[in-house]
């Protein structure tokens, strides 16, 4: 049992990911390239990654969370907070109310 309490998105919370290997991609001329698969393709999927810190009354530990993992954690897709995130809409609020919140593995 742990309590988040920072989880950091100053630089990006996202990669786009390889629909089948859930890689990352390349974007190249509107279409997605994945090394791993060795395959362009017309779409991706919008994955988590990103650290968050985490404490348990007897110390803290930064670690990272992952596609689904991290979706689990933040109760939304990453494609659904990209989206807001390219609007222009509050996409930071969706991480705040994560923090100070009791998880267990």
């Amino acid at each position: 049992m742990g309590v988040i309490v920072k989880i950091a998105v100053e630089k990006s919370f996202y990669y786009l990911a390889c629909k089948k290997c859930k890689r990352k991609v390349t974007e190249e001329e509107g279409k997605y390239y994945c090394k791993n698969c060795n395959v362009t393709t017309d779409n991706c999927d919008v994955s988590y990654m990103f650290s968050m810190r985490v404490e348990d009354g007897t110390g803290g530990i930064w670690i990272s969370a992952v596609g689904e993992t991290a979706a689990k954690i933040l109760n939304k897709p990453a494609e659904e907070v990209k989206r807001e995130k390219d609007a222009g809409g509050n996409w930071q609020r969706i991480f705040n109310q994560q923090r100070n919140k009791v998880h267990t593995a």
